[in-house]
């Protein structure tokens, strides 16, 4: 599952420690966080599922540029070799690394290359800027604060909170709580913390202050591409996606398993699971 933190707001050890200690429950094998310079310390929650060596551990520095990062990009192999063919050099057998080469040979548009669920942020220290996103669907958490001037990140609404006077209750959150049981994207229980909506990118400059935001991806719902094919058709090609998209999320350095419900859903997953797995 992992965690992130970051701000430009420099709080002392101590308080980057309880921070992060807040979120000790999203990444149990390593507790880590550095300060990157004057300007910006990362912090980081380890689940290690991909690469256990600790070289893999973050906050993890690239070249010119530093990353925490929550997820997987279930792609990141074909990815690894397509950058090694631009001259890219790897010393882990990370996705991390593949996000922060990917970034460094596409830019912004490096999103539009992973097939995965992530939050990230990279901090390019040439540019001082952040660059960070969500995934499509928005399955890993990104929380923010922004003041106009300081910037300040996570996985979880309470280490933002932590050792943080400014906030303040929303009334508008509260009622969609009670009404829909959830508060939609962008807003939170706190006026000042936001969400980074599912399919966007940031970026905030640490020279001036400024935050903006981009949508890379969303769903059709106007249904402008509609399917041409037969009906045999779409049963063959949506066993060939069901398929492709189980046996990509089975790669890992540590043993994989299942979560039966007993439903269509979980039980069509374990058999496309054993069916692609060698081990029954």
């Amino acid at each position: 599952m992992c965690g992130i933190y970051g701000s430009t707001i420099l709080y002392n050890e101590s308080e980057v420690t309880s921070k992060l200690k807040r979120t000790s429950f999203r990444g149990p094998d390593k507790l880590d966080f550095k300060y990157v310079n004057d300007k910006v310390v990362f912090g980081h929650n380890r689940l290690a599922i991909v690469d256990l060596d600790k070289r893999s551990n973050q906050p993890f520095t690239y070249k010119n540029i530093h990353i925490v990062f929550n997820g997987e990009i279930f792609n990141f192999k074909t990815l690894r070799e397509d950058l090694i063919k631009l001259g890219f050099e790897f010393h882990t057998t990370s996705d991390t690394e593949v996000v922060c080469a990917a970034y460094l040979a596409y830019k912004e548009d490096c999103v539009g290359h992973f097939n995965g669920m992530f939050a990230f942020v990279i901090y390019d220290t040439e540019t001082n800027t952040f660059f960070g996103a969500r995934d499509r669907l928005g399955q890993k958490p990104f929380y923010y604060y922004h003041n106009g001037k300081d910037f300040e990140f996570a996985s979880q609404i309470s280490s933002i909170q932590l050792y943080n006077s400014n906030l303040t209750i929303s009334e508008k959150s509260i009622g969609n709580y009670l009404a829909w049981g959830n508060i939609p994207d962008p807003n939170s229980i706190f006026n000042e913390i936001k969400k980074l909506k599912a399919g966007y990118t940031f970026k905030f400059s640490l020279n001036t202050g400024d935050f903006s935001t981009n949508q890379y991806w969303d769903i059709d719902y106007l249904g402008n591409n509609k399917y041409k094919g037969s009906y045999n058709q779409a049963v063959n090609e949506l066993d060939d996606l069901l398929t492709d998209a189980t046996s990509i999320r089975m790669f890992a350095d540590v043993p994989v398993g299942v979560f039966l419900s007993g439903g269509i859903d979980s039980s069509l997953i374990a058999a496309l699971a054993a069916k692609s797995s060698s081990n029954k």
